[in-house]
């Protein structure tokens, strides 16, 4: 946007004076002095009086000055911006030209008044891409061509006669624990122990002597408790059975009843495939085993319930190469705990108990050899 040169801004007293002839004579715009032929025929019909076309008149000339004196005012701020801009621009070109020819100095060591030149970066030479003038020999290309061929080959038959990768079967998944009852009888105080906390560790307090308890009704309870994950119930039933069992040791008829009612809750022990639940439903079953002499030979009749878990878990072991396994120590390795059940099993089942064991778990050797 440019403002004309000729245009100079109206004052406050020129506006005074000439009540609008300057803005008359600058725009060219002329207020109405005589009717438009609009008005002359409204004015011969008699649809409009000679005062009223006089007002009009009035109005439509204070409306033009209103509006032109808008644009003028609008005019004279433009004009001022445009000057201080260029006024601005000027000075500033002006001031960069003096700074481009203004030499540099300094004072040398002497003192004499020294006029440096504006110092330059030196030009880098250009620099020359030449190829290397050596001559491949060919039969080195012929040799490498036929080594990316040869491993190509050897890439696309292996792909074809790679067999297919299927999904993880997910045998040794944890599958979901049933729930027990054994924490509904605990809190409700069916139980005949509770915990008893020490400093150092935990045990339990009985209510009467272990051997006047019912053992066809008790024993299987606490080992179905040891399928709870809390480790409140998990501690009471554990323990309890624990207990138990060796109080029963030299009384064959506390545990010889008991020993059908006691596959089951192992069974589902050893179904849930959690490492944790699996050896406790192991080492509970050496314990049923070792408790007396012949609860080995009445396990026989239920191998075909207890083994076919332990098959799966035969081969289950760390192989962790010079690393040391402190799983076996501790008793928490899978495959260690069910060989050693079978080989109790085996001890203890009788002349018919290898046989037994065999068509369940094929890989297993007979430890009495």
């Amino acid at each position: 946007m440019s403002a004309p040169s000729s245009y100079r801004p109206p004052t406050e007293q020129d506006r005074q004076l000439v009540d609008g002839v300057w803005r008359e004579r600058k725009h060219g715009i002329e207020p109405p002095k005589q009717e438009t032929d609009m008005t002359k025929a409204m004015l011969a019909q008699g649809r409009m009086s000679p005062q009223k076309v006089g007002l009009d008149l009035k109005m439509q000339k204070a409306m033009l000055l209103k509006q032109m004196a808008l644009l003028d005012d609008r005019c004279a701020a433009t004009h001022k911006i445009l000057g201080k801009k260029t006024r601005d621009r000027r000075a500033h070109k002006l001031l960069a030209q003096a700074h481009a020819h203004l030499p540099r100095s300094s004072l040398s060591k002497q003192g004499q008044r020294v006029i440096e030149k504006p110092a330059q970066l030196p030009k880098r030479p250009p620099v020359r891409r030449t190829t290397p003038s050596i001559t491949p020999n060919p039969d080195v290309l012929i040799h490498k061509l036929k080594r990316t061929a040869k491993t190509v080959n050897a890439q696309k038959i292996q792909n074809r006669t790679r067999p297919h990768k299927g999904p993880c079967s997910g045998v040794f998944r944890k599958q979901k624990v049933e729930e027990t009852v054994f924490p509904t009888r605990y809190e409700r105080g069916e139980l005949p122990c509770a915990i008893e906390h020490g400093a150092c560790h935990n045990t339990l307090s009985w209510a009467c002597p272990l051997l006047q308890l019912d053992y066809e009704h008790y024993l299987p309870i606490f080992l179905d408790g040891i399928r709870c994950t809390d480790a409140r119930y998990k501690f009471v039933a554990r323990q309890g059975f624990d207990e138990m069992i060796e109080e029963a040791k030299g009384f064959p008829d506390c545990v010889l009843p008991v020993v059908p009612a006691l596959i089951k809750p192992i069974r589902l022990a050893l179904a849930t495939h959690d490492p944790d639940i699996v050896v406790a439903g192991l080492n509970a079953l050496q314990k049923v085993v070792l408790s007396n002499y012949g609860v080995g030979e009445a396990m026989v009749p239920f191998y075909r319930q207890l083994l076919q878990p332990m098959n799966l878990f035969y081969t289950k072991r760390q192989n962790i190469g010079d690393q040391i396994f402190y799983g076996q120590r501790k008793g928490t390795d899978l495959g260690t705990a069910v060989l050693e059940t079978l080989e109790l099993l085996e001890k203890t089942g009788g002349p018919n108990a290898f046989v037994n064991i065999k068509s369940y778990v094929p890989v297993y050797e007979s430890c009495m050899q």
